[in-house]
């Protein structure tokens, strides 16, 4: 259901690659590649001018954007995603508006080496298929809107019974994508198909989402058990362990589904974004070797994204103060979760993990 097809348009020859964009009022950009270019980064994030972010949210037209080279040199504002476009003999952009949700306006960046497909046909064969890309994302960003407020909700009254958890699923919701972001890069590099088709930028912005309330079942805990400052005993974990279950009873409280058609009160998007956010929540503790909890999952029986909230889950878990403990350093940490790589964690995504603080496992065998 959160996948994104690359329609026609991608597929000529000429294209090198195409990017989903959104920009908010104030400028901030983001872009997921939807294409498989290896040689052009997966996302990028930037701030842009005010004066560029009118000119994005007044256009109605699709834009053609040539001679970037000379356009780069000749502006005050030095974007980010220019100067990888330039760095790799882009020289011609597609910017093709699509739609516009509250605040945010969503296009196209479609990415060419040669101005050949400036030309009417191309244009118009645009303008014909952007209808059913508008479809899908307005079908997507409106769920993701509706529930982001209720977990927003959720996230607030565990900052108001002053524990822990609220910041540290911001925390994990930050390292997640980062996270995720390095395991699709790797699996472009692998070729792991079984990944990449896991991988789009409706996933990315619901594992944003989900990750910062998988542990929202702690809404459960007795609070002198989730603010204990010394060691718990073994009874008070096996409480602990029971929010991963709490979790999933509070969502299907919030979306009630059986299965059948009647039931359905939301959206198949909806449901979509709401299936991955579920898994995470009840897996996240779940381990590769099967010592986790709740069901002692291991291996391939795990969800991906349940995988990756582990890892950042873990990592920031290590490198947080805690009412119980002192925080460590995020080399530490790596260290530490390095040394059971092969019996806690998915090797490639500890990889993912690794890179983001700029180092990797390859260093160990070089």
């Amino acid at each position: 259901m959160l996948t994104f097809n690359a329609y026609q348009f991608l597929q000529d020859k000429n294209i090198t690659a195409a990017y989903l964009s959104h920009v908010d009022y104030k400028g901030h950009h983001l872009s997921y590649q939807i294409t498989n270019c290896h040689y052009l980064p997966p996302f990028i994030e930037e701030k842009l001018p005010q004066s560029q972010t009118i000119k994005i949210f007044q256009e109605k037209e699709i834009k053609v954007i040539d001679e970037l080279p000379l356009r780069y040199i000749t502006q005050n504002h030095k974007s980010t995603f220019t100067e990888h476009m330039i760095k790799k003999n882009i020289t011609v952009v597609f910017r093709v508006p699509l739609c516009k949700i509250e605040n945010v306006v969503y296009f196209l960046n479609i990415l060419t080496e040669s101005d050949s497909i400036c030309k009417k046909e191309y244009l118009d064969l645009l303008n014909f298929e952007k209808e059913a890309i508008c479809l899908k994302i307005q079908a997507f960003y409106s769920a993701l809107l509706r529930i982001q407020n209720l977990f927003l909700s959720y996230r607030k009254i565990l900052e108001l019974k002053g524990d822990e958890t609220f910041a540290h699923m911001e925390r994990v919701a930050v390292f997640s994508h980062e996270i995720a972001l390095n395991t699709w890069k790797l699996a472009n590099q692998l070729n792991r198909q079984d990944l990449l088709k896991k991988f789009s930028p409706f996933t990315f912005e619901t594992l944003k989402l989900a990750a910062t309330i998988h542990d929202v079942g702690k809404l459960a805990i007795p609070e002198n058990i989730l603010n204990k400052p010394s060691k718990l005993t073994k009874e008070e974990f096996e409480i602990i362990k029971t929010h991963s279950a709490k979790g999933i009873e509070i969502l299907n409280t919030a979306f009630p589904y059986n299965g059948s058609v009647q039931s359905r009160l939301f959206s198949d998007e909806l449901y979509a974004i709401i299936d991955i956010t579920k898994e995470i929540i009840y897996q996240h503790h779940e381990r590769m070797d099967g010592t986790g909890y709740p069901r002692g999952l291991k291996g391939q029986q795990i969800g991906l994204f349940s995988k990756i909230v582990s890892v950042a889950d873990v990592f920031d878990a290590i490198t947080s103060k805690r009412i119980y403990k002192e925080k460590q350093t995020s080399q530490m940490a790596l260290a530490e979760m390095v040394k059971e790589q092969y019996e806690k964690y998915d090797p490639l995504i500890l990889e993912a993990l690794l890179r983001t603080q700029k180092r990797s496992l390859l260093e160990s065998i070089q």
